[in-house]
């Protein structure tokens, strides 16, 4: 199995209309109680505009609900079988059908600072869960499939050493990194031909830290028929380590490693994002001009190296 690399920038054409993340959720630890998290903000996500929700449960604690158990695990979580109270939770506040609820924990270093949720919507796409086993390989422990079943069949049958594939290289580098149009990477070894929707992005995700290493990888994979927004880009960040008298410093976007737009070489309205981003140093719903012409919300999740922010993955829809 090869070493990954980056594809070229493939540029993504789908509506916002058709984006599989339909709701998002930010929780933040409690100040009072180390053992619990509260709602920073929850938000439809529609086609031309941002619709903020005052949902009736505001409080998670250690291990309850599917925010509890990304808190107690380190861990993403997905549910997607009713009953399902997250799901319902949802559905009763949102009206939205979600078919599937996904939560995980985002760090700082080794300090949670945010589990952030995301309902997904009926579509063609991945999620999946990759962690080590007993043979240092990542292996599935948890996944969500949509429209994908002779991808689904070969996901399973498949392992990563440390450094091969996309899972294996964010293990081994401990940052999220993204490829598009992964059916024409050599090293992108599974396929997906025989599903009726192409895949044009992946995105892995570091997750928590286990003996220097993520503990696990999130990877999630966007079709042309349903992006997971209708932007995604990594973006590298310069920004110096907190302290007692600074605890949000600048930050400055110095690349756009890579996103799904081709050839973007200016980093403009990533600038204002990682500007409002940095204010708290959380995960950030954005919006007005913090997100880019031609889209109406976005968010900021932060990934940490060496005590500083390190790479920001942005979204916009």
């Amino acid at each position: 199995m090869n070493t990954f690399t980056e594809d070229p920038p493939h540029t993504m054409t789908a509506t916002t209309a058709s984006c599989l993340i339909r709701y998002v959720e930010v929780w933040t630890p409690a100040l009072d109680n180390s053992g619990q998290l509260v709602l920073e903000s929850a938000n439809l996500i529609n086609p031309e505009n941002l619709t903020p929700i005052s949902p009736s449960v505001t409080s998670f604690s250690d291990g309850e609900g599917a925010i509890g158990s990304a808190m107690r695990q380190r861990g993403t979580v997905i549910f997607q079988d009713m009953p399902c109270a997250d799901l319902e939770r949802v559905h009763n506040e949102t009206g939205a059908d979600i078919t599937a609820f996904m939560a995980f924990p985002v760090y700082f270093e080794d300090k949670l600072i945010n589990v952030v949720g995301f309902g997904l919507i009926d579509g063609h796409g991945a999620v999946e869960i990759w962690t080590r086993d007993d043979r240092d390989e990542l292996s599935i422990s948890g996944s969500f499939y949509g429209g994908l079943e002779a991808f689904e069949y070969i996901s399973q049958h498949v392992k990563f050493p440390k450094g091969a594939g996309l899972p294996g290289v964010c293990w081994k580098q401990g940052i999220p990194k993204m490829v598009n149009d992964p059916g024409a990477n050599p090293n992108f070894i599974r396929s997906f031909d025989r599903d009726p929707a192409k895949l044009i992005s992946a995105v892995g995700l570091p997750i928590s830290r286990s003996y220097g290493y993520p503990a696990s990888i999130l990877l999630l994979l966007s079709s042309q028929a349903n992006p997971l927004a209708k932007y995604m880009g990594i973006v590298k960040v310069d920004a110096e380590e907190p302290t007692e008298d600074e605890p949000h410093p600048e930050m400055q976007a110095t690349t756009v490693e890579c996103s799904s737009v081709k050839d973007e070489t200016e980093i403009t309205w990533q600038q204002a994002a990682i500007a409002q981003f940095a204010h708290t140093g959380r995960a950030t719903i954005l919006t007005g001009d913090a997100v880019g012409e031609g889209f109406h919300a976005g968010i900021a999740i932060p990934f940490t190296r060496k005590g500083c922010t390190d790479r920001v993955w942005l979204l916009a829809f």
